[in-house]
This record gives C-alpha cells, sequence and structure tokens, in this order.
C-alpha cells in the first residue's frame, strides 16, 4: 500500500480485533492470534483498507 509502512502496535481490546486511525495507525489486539488464519488475515486486510480510503 504505497511506499509507507504502517504504523502499528498491541492493544488489548474487549471488543476489536482492530482499529486504524486516519493518521496510518493501526491498533491490533494481541487476542487476535488465537483466530483462525483466515480471520486474522481478514482483519489485517480490513484495517489496511481503511487507511489507503
Amino acid at each position: 500500500m504505497g511506499s509507507d509502512s504502517a504504523n502499528w502496535h498491541l492493544l488489548e481490546m474487549r471488543t476489536q480485533w482492530g482499529s486504524s486511525s486516519p493518521k496510518g495507525k493501526l491498533l491490533l489486539n494481541p487476542n487476535l492470534v488465537k483466530a483462525a488464519t483466515r480471520c486474522v488475515d481478514y482483519v489485517i486486510l480490513h484495517k489496511l483498507c481503511h487507511l489507503q480510503e
């Protein structure tokens, strides 16, 4: 997604797998690693799409 890499961090969240900010910051729930690989891929791709839009 362009030449810039995403700024990402791990943060435990009660109700979300991840979050993204307009400034390009991605927050991923560390509990996401317990989900199926397809789910992890979906969450990360979904958050990257938010950054692109």
